[in-house]
């Protein structure tokens, strides 16, 4: 089971999960258009962009899987200005 922290918080998920349900367990609101739980995963619309510590780019939250040490900014200036700009 990973251990990453997201928004200053730390949490440990199962093997395999997404960055996205990782959040939505913590009840962290990110919004996804594209996702849904029974199609598989695209990330096409990249409503569900966050910023992970030591990456350039940023993530898309739906397909990114969790890894341990893991650091995850999901409403940092740079991801929700990046979701603006997709609307």
């Amino acid at each position: 089971m990973p251990t990453l922290t997201i928004n200053g918080q730390s949490v440990s998920v199962a093997a395999g999960a997404s960055v996205l349900h990782a959040c939505l367990d913590l009840g962290i609101e990110i919004p996804h258009f594209c996702y849904h739980p029974h199609l598989p995963v695209v990330g096409n619309c990249r409503m569900c962009q966050v910023e992970i510590e030591k990456q350039p780019k940023l993530a898309v939250s739906c397909f990114t899987p969790t890894a341990d040490g893991m650091a995850v900014h999901t409403h940092s200036e740079r991801a929700v200005e990046a979701r603006k700009a997709v609307l």
